[in-house]
């Protein structure tokens, strides 16, 4: 009986603090559906409640809704012509595309500038030659009516904008602008091979060859060996020449003597 006690204890003390924490919950986390009011009973204007936003939020809608509606009922009979000129402008419009791909319109002739710019309203010349205002649910424009699209080539004002060009031309410029590049590339590379070439002749190539340079320093070295070869045996040479003068004068005096000694000999 006592351990029963102390279950039923421990099972209120539990329970007590389940609905303990669930009145926490309740309180902290509760959503305040009527205004805020302080212990006095006054309203607290940063506590509005959920009631004051969920009616402004309708009121926002419903003045949104009448807008939409106001301008829904304004631009309704436009949609009628609009819709029943939907398939002259989508003609419009393809060849518009069709002039910003080729350059050419749908009866293949050529148009120059052949991108243009379809606007909602422009001025434009009527078929007596007035001027009157294009809308797009009044009169249907021709290419020639649209203002050409055009871009600037330069950041200053001296050279004025240049109308844009057809796809078509675009590409066939990339085309030739890559055919040079590839050429310019191309004769670089040769050049940079006769550069090298050029530079292990001049330099030579380690453990392989001699280079000019090398070869000139070599033939340098050998010059100057020469030299020093030449200037130290140059006295040796002079000092031979000299004495061989002198040994020549001995050779001609001891010739001239053994005449002598000959014709004395004669005469005897």
């Amino acid at each position: 009986m006592t351990r029963f006690a102390k279950l039923l204890v421990f099972a209120n003390l539990f329970l007590s603090l389940i609905f303990t924490g669930w009145a926490i919950g309740l309180f902290t986390q509760r959503v305040d559906w009527a205004p805020g009011r302080t212990l006095g009973g006054e309203p607290i204007p940063e506590r509005p409640g959920r009631y004051a936003l969920l009616d402004q939020e309708i009121a926002d809608a419903v003045e949104q809704r009448n807008l939409a509606e106001v301008r829904w009922q304004a631009t309704r009979p436009e949609v009628a012509v609009v819709e029943a000129n939907r398939q002259r402008f989508q003609d419009l419009f393809a060849e518009v595309m069709q002039l910003a791909q080729t350059g050419k319109d749908k009866d293949g002739k050529e148009v120059n500038p052949p991108v243009r710019v379809p606007r909602a309203e422009a001025d434009i010349l009527d078929k007596d030659g007035k001027t009157v205002k294009f809308k797009a649910n009044e009169i249907l424009p021709t290419i020639a009516d649209m203002p050409a699209v055009t871009i600037r080539v330069s950041p200053d004002d001296k050279v004025p904008p240049v109308p844009v060009k057809s796809q078509e031309e675009y590409d066939r410029l990339l085309k030739t602008l890559a055919t040079d590049i590839k050429a310019e590339q191309d004769s670089l590379k040769e050049l940079i091979d006769q550069h090298k070439k050029l530079t292990d002749r001049i330099a030579g190539v380690k453990d392989v060859s001699k280079g000019l340079q090398q070869q000139r320093d070599d033939q340098l070295a050998y010059l100057r060996n020469c030299r020093d070869e030449i200037a130290y045996l140059q006295p040796l040479l002079d000092d031979s020449e000299t004495r061989l003068q002198v040994l020549r004068r001995r050779q001609i005096q001891l010739q001239n003597r053994i005449k002598d000694l000959q014709e004395v000999a004669e005469r005897r």
